[in-house]
Parts: C-alpha cells; structure tokens; sequence
C-alpha cells in the first residue's frame, strides 16, 4: 500500500509540475503546425511587381515567367502547439521576407498581412505593398521572429524603383537602360513576361515620379 501511495505521489508532482509548461503552451504559435500557401498552386515561381506609392499590383496580380497572370494571394493558418487555430493574433507580429532581402518595403506594415488572424486562425496577404528594388529569392513567412517550417513561397519581386530608394527617378532610369541594351535582367522586367521591351518602357514612365509616403 505504501509504495501505491508513493507512486501516487510521484505522479501528483510530475502533474503539478509539468501543467504549467502545457499552460505557457496554449495559444503559442507553433512553426510546424502552422502552414502558409499561395492560391496558386502550379510548378512555376510567381513576380509581382510592387511600386513605391502602392499603386502596382495586388497579389492576386502576379505573373508566371511567360507573363500569364496567376493569383499569388498568401494564406496563413496560425496554429498553436496542441493543434488549434489562434484567433485574432496581432498582425504585427506576423511577416512575410524574401530569402536574399533584396526588397525595400516603403513601412514595415508593408511587409505584415491585411489583418489580425480571424477567429479560424487564418489572414492573408492580399492588399497592393508598397515598396522598391527586387528579390528573386522565394517568401518566408515569420510569426514572432521565427520562420514557419514548411516550404518557403516561390514568389518573386521586382518594381519600377530599382535602386530602392523609395522613389522612381532618373537613376533608375539609368539602371533599366543599361538593363535593356546589355539584353535582359529580371528586375527590369517590370511586365513579367521574360523579354525587356516597349511594354516595359511604359510601366518604367507610367510610374516616374512616384514614391513612398
């Protein structure tokens, strides 16, 4: 009877002790049980090209390399360590970043999902960025500083702001004229469609002048 009365005992600590950790546990997002995905879903990486005053595309506005347009819209399913959805999980604490840094977003609100995470635990990128520069590196979603462990997003970026200066002017104008006569470069390929020709002169002039707030 004693040691039944001991085992008891030791199992009672065990509990008492280890409950807290499960509760610290509850609601804490968990990187391998959360998943983020692109509504596309094909073989082929996506660019989307972005423009210092938001006004280049939304995501669902994104381009295959023959230009054909597929919708890059990311979704995120937040999940916390016992497999449940976390709902309204701030927004600022949840960011998307190119493997090679290579874009400059005009805000960090830029790089964070539309909204707070809804009451399912999921919130999208969907809204037009702001931002320069380009990134040939797929997207990784961060939720508290930590990478979500699944496949990073192969979606890439490019925008009329080639230096990333926060403004479309003469010196990228400079840079996207030396791109189209030495033949082609992906961040002067502004119409995604895997040539530099007069499609892309004119988004490079419809956007002139324009820069972040």
């Amino acid at each position: 009877m004693r040691s039944v009365k001991m085992v008891m005992c030791v199992l009672f600590v065990s509990l008492s002790l280890s409950l807290p950790v499960w509760a610290e546990l509850i609601g804490v997002p968990d990187p391998t049980m959360s998943a983020a995905w692109m509504a596309y879903q094909g073989p082929e990486p996506l660019t989307l090209m972005i423009t210092p005053d938001g006004t280049g595309g939304y995501f669902s506005d994104a381009r295959t390399p023959d230009g054909t347009i597929a919708d890059a819209t990311i979704t995120l399913l937040l999940m916390d360590y016992f497999n449940t959805p976390i709902g309204y999980f701030p927004r600022e604490d949840i960011w998307i970043q190119s493997g090679d840094g290579g874009i400059t977003f005009c805000g960090i609100y830029d790089l964070w999902p539309d909204t707070d995470t809804g009451p399912d635990g999921r919130t999208s990128w969907f809204q037009r960025p702001k931002g320069g520069r380009h990134s040939e590196e797929p997207m990784v979603v961060y939720v508290n500083g930590t990478p979500l462990a699944g496949p990073p997003l192969e979606l890439y970026f490019n925008s009329p702001d080639i230096t990333g200066n926060g403004s479309v002017d003469l010196t990228d104008v400079t840079w996207f004229t030396m791109d189209y006569f030495s033949g082609y470069h992906f961040r002067s390929d502004l119409h995604r469609d895997g040539v530099l020709n007069v499609s892309d002169v004119v988004l490079l002039a419809q956007w002139m002048g324009r820069r972040c707030e």
